[in-house]
């Protein structure tokens, strides 16, 4: 039975900052409609009133803001099991009773009470509706109060997740995002397998995060010859990065066929402390790693810098 009563909030947001994440996105309300905050149209399904017996949407975004992060709400539109949202199916979506007694009420207390910093809106595709299910779900109304009346209006970032027409999730251009789902146990613990894996993946973006964090695409995704290799640059311009899956060979030469090396060209290896020789080819940059690559701590993923190449 789902208690949470190992759960502790500072402990998850120091799990998470170790693991290099910006923002966090906890699941307020899934597909069957169980709150993890208390909620007047869901009495008695709620991690208030029933399981936990405490509002685990305000433990964890106090916990997480005080680790300097941003916290973002998961929200599920669509309840399998409401009868107000089975009685609208049954009307085609000619009524909207449950979006009007339950959905907007809940969604405004989400918004008022948490001020999350992101809104993870889903569930709404599948509703059966003749016409546009965004009408439906009133999400032209509920989006304009959002940004125009509430108390995020100027800070929240929502997906696209409101309709069988929809976008999809955030599509904000050249800034892309990685969200990793990190299930917890029903006693409320992070798994000692998925903590490993997170402060793996914390401890590689601190030494490549300048490859990932505030990146933008480069001209090309990935290298013709090694599709292994993935390009990113700074937004500046000033740097690329190719970040390749393949362990170099400690004194090997490596070919990267799509940059094009200019006078002032320099490269490094993240995570070593040197300049790495290259020589300019007709087909790209031959780069000639050292013999001491430290493997101790260069895992994974391995990125070569370049800086002023074209």
């Amino acid at each position: 039975m789902f208690k949470a009563e190992l759960f502790n909030p500072d402990e998850w947001a120091s799990v998470i900052k170790r693991a290099g994440a910006k923002y966090v996105v906890l699941t307020s309300k899934h597909h069957e409609g169980f709150c993890n905050f208390p909620n007047p149209q869901h009495f008695s399904w709620n991690s208030m009133e029933v399981g936990p017996n405490r509002d685990l949407v305000a433990d964890l975004s106090a916990s997480v803001r005080a680790a300097g992060l941003r916290m973002g709400l998961y929200h599920s539109l669509r309840e399998w099991f409401h009868p107000l949202y089975l009685q609208d199916q049954k009307d085609n979506c000619s009524t909207t009773s449950f979006v009007d007694e339950i959905i907007t009420p809940t969604l405004m207390q989400l918004v008022n009470t948490y001020k999350p910093d992101v809104i993870w809106s889903d569930g709404a595709g599948d509703t059966p509706c003749t016409y546009d299910s965004i009408r439906y779900w009133k999400a032209p109304e509920f989006l304009s109060w959002v940004y125009n009346e509430s108390p995020v209006k100027d800070t929240v970032v929502i997906n696209d997740r409101w309709g069988n027409n929809a976008l999809g999730d955030y599509t904000t251009g050249d800034d892309k995002n990685l969200l990793l789902n990190a299930g917890p146990t029903a006693d409320g613990r992070i798994l000692p397998i998925f903590e490993e894996r997170l402060t793996q993946m914390g401890t590689w973006l601190s030494i490549n995060g300048e490859a990932i964090y505030g990146s933008v695409p480069w001209r090309v995704q990935n290298d013709t010859v090694d599709r292994n290799t993935w390009y990113t640059a700074s937004k500046d311009g000033l740097s690329v990065y190719a970040i390749t899956f393949v362990a170099p060979t400690p004194g090997g030469e490596f070919v990267l066929t799509q940059p094009v090396p200019t006078v002032s060209t320099s490269v490094t290896l993240l995570g070593y402390n040197g300049i790495l020789p290259f020589t300019s080819q007709s087909d790209g940059v031959q780069i000639t790693f050292p013999v001491d690559i430290p493997f101790g701590t260069l895992r994974y993923a391995w990125t070569i810098k370049m800086t002023n190449v074209n």
